[in-house]
């Protein structure tokens, strides 16, 4: 058991670490489609060979890689940037024999309001796995496929978590981008990248900072869940349940098997919370509101401890997808001003709070255009999910106090539970013309409802 877990624990450490240089990362250039101010390119990447024939049915990963490139002209008054791509990493089921030779709506935006190439890198996972060893044959996708591979990887060991080869994915997708960068005319070599990935592609970008050096700047959406053993505790305290997205993990005894032994040595290789030392590069995390698969107050498990380069965005009224498209096109032209600034060099706005019971100081790093403050009660649960409350989120105007700070009192409702977040919007140079950042969400009153989950011991404590 000890050796086989050593095994798949040195598969988890970047190349400089192992010492194991990857193989040439084999790729093709199958389409090429010229647009109105945006040029897409379109690339099939294997990625990886995972696990063996006889271990899973589906071994070989591709990828349909595309690359969208705006027009010099489409940039006015700047010239575009090719040095630095942003990465959308993306779902969806392994390609087909028909491949895909359409862009998506959001590279081709993002790259006119970006001024820069738009790369996005789908099938990650590959997706349905069946594997041998699996009695019920499942076809596993998604949080199925993480949480059954991570308890294999606890307690057998003769597998690494899917996590793994998801930033395998992306890293050896990211070779195949600078490899065609480098050969193709009017398109200047990429050298590094922005990263952006939601739900668990958001756990995979995290992942990825973590080991490659040429990921400049990082935007987890909405996979508020780092410091994964808390989250579980904090969840099931909160809700007396876990929610959908945490429960197929806990069906798997996942919350368990952390706690202890191989299922915590193995919760270190992909949880990012335990990678934070190498996690220094600036983010910018947005989670919403009113996600249903997380507590609305999770971020204060981790965010303060990822370091000084961190900026986070709540999204009111908002569930797991962030809205509709056009929600999801203004966020991410908010997300572009926050990435421009970060890509010159400079430091973009941010805020900062303070609790001084039962007040809580908000402070800006800079005067900002406005500053909100969002406020949600629930009479009868400490649940803010949208399925709870619907929209019910609700904003005032805060003004600033004589020496520029703005105070909140956090006091427990009458009866329930109340949330508050302030929202701070700040000016931009592109698209909307904005950046928008929030404080953390403070609930009261602060005691828990729920008793703890209760685990067997030889569930959590022993090495089967």
């Amino acid at each position: 058991m000890k050796w086989m877990m050593a095994v798949w624990l040195v598969m988890a450490l970047p190349m400089g670490v192992s010492g194991k240089p990857a193989a040439p990362v084999d790729w093709q250039h199958y389409h090429s489609k010229d647009g109105w101010w945006v040029d897409h390119h379109f690339l099939l990447v294997e990625s990886q060979q995972w696990l063996t024939p006889s271990q899973v049915d589906q071994p070989a990963w591709q990828h349909e890689v595309s690359i969208s490139v705006p027009w010099s002209a489409a940039c006015p008054g700047r010239e575009r940037d090719d040095h630095t791509a942003l990465v959308i990493i993306s779902g969806g089921d392994r390609p087909g024999a028909v491949l895909r030779e359409s862009p998506g709506s959001l590279s081709t935006a993002l790259a006119l309001i970006f001024c820069r190439p738009v790369v996005e890198i789908r099938q990650v996972p590959n997706q349905p796995l069946v594997f041998s060893a699996d009695a019920t044959a499942t076809p596993r996708r998604e949080d199925s496929l993480l949480a059954w591979t991570m308890d294999r990887a606890a307690r057998v060991g003769d597998m690494a978590p899917v996590q793994h080869a998801m930033v395998t994915a992306v890293r050896r997708s990211l070779d195949a981008v600078q490899a065609f960068s480098a050969q193709q005319p009017g398109l200047e070599p990429v050298v590094d990248f922005a990263l952006l990935g939601s739900s668990k592609r958001g756990w995979t970008a995290w992942l990825v900072a973590a080991e490659d050096p040429r990921i400049r700047a990082l935007v987890p959406v909405s996979i508020d869940m780092l410091n994964l053993a808390k989250q579980f505790d904090h969840q099931h305290r909160a809700y007396g349940e876990y929610t959908p997205a945490l429960r197929a993990f806990s069906e798997q005894g996942i919350d368990c098997l952390i706690r202890a032994g191989p299922g915590k040595a193995m919760l270190a290789t992909v949880d990012p919370y335990a990678l934070r030392d190498r996690l220094s590069l600036p983010k910018l995390v947005i989670n919403a509101s009113g996600d249903a698969y997380f507590v609305s107050d999770s971020s204060q498990f981790y965010f303060a401890d990822m370091g000084p380069n961190r900026w986070l965005r709540y999204t009111p009224n908002s569930g797991h997808r962030q809205g509709d498209s056009l929600d999801r096109v203004v966020r991410l032209s908010q997300v572009a001003n926050w990435l421009d600034v970060i890509l010159e060099g400079r430091t973009p706005p941010n805020v900062s709070a303070q609790l001084e019971n039962p007040q809580w100081v908000i402070t800006p790093s800079e005067p900002p255009r406005s500053m909100l403050l969002w406020q949600a009660v629930n009479p009868s649960a400490r649940d803010f999910r949208q399925q709870s409350i619907g929209n019910g989120w609700h904003a005032t105007e805060l003004d600033a106090d004589d020496d520029g700070r703005y105070r909140v009192d956090l006091t427990d409702p009458d009866k329930g539970y109340q949330a508050w977040f302030v929202e701070a919007r700040f000016g931009g140079r592109l698209a909307i013309n904005q950046q928008v950042v929030t404080t953390d969400i403070q609930v009261r009153p602060q005691a828990l409802p729920y008793p703890p989950r209760e685990c067997d011991s030889h569930r959590a404590d022993t090495d089967p």
